[in-house]
């Protein structure tokens, strides 16, 4: 055989290996998609700092560039992947949360009214970060000075929100 040929194999060979990866990759995509939504529209509603588990998904994109042949994928790669790590702890901890509410009344930093399309919020300090929580009541936010969460402590520890009340003492 010629060299000629023996390139032409190996080349056919990894077609045929990328294309059968492809409905694999298609699916991967699909779920860093999914993940990615889930993790935008629930992770306000978990009581824990963003930058821990920001910079691990940065991390991770990062590695997940390394592995991505084209270069036009790589914000894909890098989005999807990064977020997957952050949508699967954060469903798994939702999902298997405990069924006993906890309530923790916490005293409110900052207030701001809705405007536009945002609505209510109230910073608050819980350990050693702030979290912002959107509340329903906004006439009552400036006569208020404590806010009550009841939650759930979810399977990894953290605690999810599940209904907020604003009340003066």
């Amino acid at each position: 055989m010629k060299a000629s040929d023996l390139q032409k194999n190996k080349n056919r060979t990894r077609r045929k290996i990328k294309e059968a990866f492809k409905p694999y990759l298609i699916a991967s995509y699909v779920l860093c998609a999914f993940a990615f939504f889930y993790s935008v529209f629930n992770f306000r509603n978990v009581l824990i700092n963003y930058s821990v588990p920001l910079l691990l998904a940065a991390v991770c994109g990062l590695v997940a560039i390394f592995f991505t042949e084209k270069k036009d994928n790589y914000f894909f790669a890098f989005m999807g992947y990064g977020s997957l790590f952050i949508g699967i702890p954060l469903f798994i901890n939702n999902t298997f949360a405990d069924f006993r509410n906890v309530e923790m009344k916490l005293s409110i930093k900052n207030r701001q009214h809705a405007q536009g399309r945002h609505r209510a919020s109230v910073d608050i300090r819980y350990k050693d970060f702030d979290k912002e929580i959107l509340v329903d009541d906004s006439a009552d936010i400036d006569n208020s000075s404590y806010i009550i969460l009841k939650m759930n402590k979810g399977l990894l520890g953290y605690y999810v929100i599940k209904s907020t009340r604003l009340v003066n003492e």
